[in-house]
């Protein structure tokens, strides 16, 4: 796991984390080599990546979005254009390999990575997110100023496709280098601009589901469970004095079962590591799906793996059971496989050697199995 420069990762999760910005100085080195715009642009002309153009001409703002062509870019003025590619960590091993700088973080919170492109005066324009952001500085400069928080109350500019501020108060300005990180915390507003023709910058975002979804979202799992014979029942039904009254005794009937219904440990777990381990993205199924036979030829012979990008992981460790999660699947594995779970949610490479001592148990080598002819594991080169 690769980690950042003048940066006490401690600290940081005791003094700033959801809490305040910080300015990293120099956090990386050589970020100039992670992405160019040519290869960014590129991107930005598949079908399957998704991307956007910003940009500020006549004191209007305009969003455009992918997929562009050459001709698209060959068109754009001189200044103040922004191209945006999302989830550039799927496609690009370098830019993956900047991810494992943040997994102090676990790897349920962690979304993906922006990589956004700017020519002199380019920004999105002053705005805010509900989720925490590190940014990171690749290539050129970029101006970031920042002001107080923000919620649903402050006003935004009357615009149909972007959600800007109309009043931004900057309290703090920084100017950031290549290898210089700025972390902002969840709605802060902020407002980045570029500085010269060739800024680069990497936006590593946190996945911060909303609070409505989660409800709404469980309460349909739930439902699923139940059938048509779970009804309510008042068995001890009094005489009331008016029949149009909804009594105390009927809310706290109601409300119990509900309780009931929801304080359930197990499914909670259940429901919650499959939700947060969905694969945003599709994975590419035109690339070659290792067999079983070919897994275990290639992990004898010494080949390492590799987790494909877009792959989510994670486990709950039980007593008894650990349940293993992956992109929205769970695997109850009993005690004998905590090792495995562990191996799988906290690596992106592996040796042969991690898992031919696996192989032997039946449980564990049909989960590998799995993984690797749906894509999720592969060796270099298919």
């Amino acid at each position: 796991m690769v980690s950042l420069n003048n940066f006490d990762t401690e600290k940081f999760l005791r003094n700033n984390w959801q809490k305040r910005p910080l300015l990293i100085r120099q956090g990386l080195d050589n970020t100039e080599a992670f992405i160019s715009f040519d290869e960014l642009a590129g991107l930005a002309c598949e079908p399957e990546m998704e991307s956007r153009l910003v940009s500020y001409q006549q004191q209007q703002w305009y969003l455009r979005h992918g997929p562009f062509s050459k001709s698209d870019f060959s068109q754009l003025p001189n200044s103040h254009w922004t191209l945006l590619v999302q989830a550039v960590d799927h496609v690009s091993p370098a830019i993956f390999e900047l991810m494992d700088s943040f997994r102090f973080i676990p790897n349920w919170r962690l979304d993906d990575i922006m990589v956004s492109y700017a020519c002199k005066g380019g920004g999105v324009g002053p705005h805010f997110d509900n989720y925490d952001v590190f940014l990171v500085q690749t290539s050129g400069q970029r101006e970031w100023q920042l002001g107080p928080r923000c919620d649903e109350s402050n006003p935004l500019l009357d615009h149909p496709d972007l959600l800007l501020l109309d009043n931004f108060e900057c309290q703090q300005r920084f100017v950031l280098n290549p290898g210089d990180i700025l972390y902002i915390p969840p709605r802060y507003s902020h407002w980045g601009i570029a500085k010269d023709n060739n800024c680069i910058t990497c936006s590593v975002g946190f996945r911060a589901p909303a609070l409505a979804d989660i409800i709404v979202e469980y309460a349909e799992h739930l439902g699923q469970g139940l059938t048509s014979q779970q009804r309510f029942q008042d068995q001890r039904r009094q005489l009331q004095d008016n029949p149009g009254e909804i009594s105390h005794h009927v809310i706290d009937q109601l409300r119990s079962l509900i309780v009931k219904t929801v304080d359930d440990q197990n499914a909670l777990e259940s429901w919650f590591g499959k939700y947060m381990t969905q694969a945003k993205y599709e994975h590419d199924t035109d690339e070659i799906i290792e067999t079983e036979q070919g897994m275990t030829e290639k992990l004898l012979a010494g080949h390492p793996v590799f987790r494909d990008p877009s792959t989510r992981l994670a486990y709950i460790a039980g007593y008894e059971q650990t349940q293993f999660f992956c992109n929205g699947l769970c695997w109850q594995l009993d005690s004998r496989y905590v090792a495995l779970a562990k191996l799988l949610g906290g690596q992106t490479v592996f040796s042969a050697e991690d898992f031919t001592e696996w192989l032997g148990l039946s449980h564990s080598r049909k989960l590998l199995i799995a993984m690797f002819e749906k894509g999720q594991l592969y060796f270099n080169g298919g």
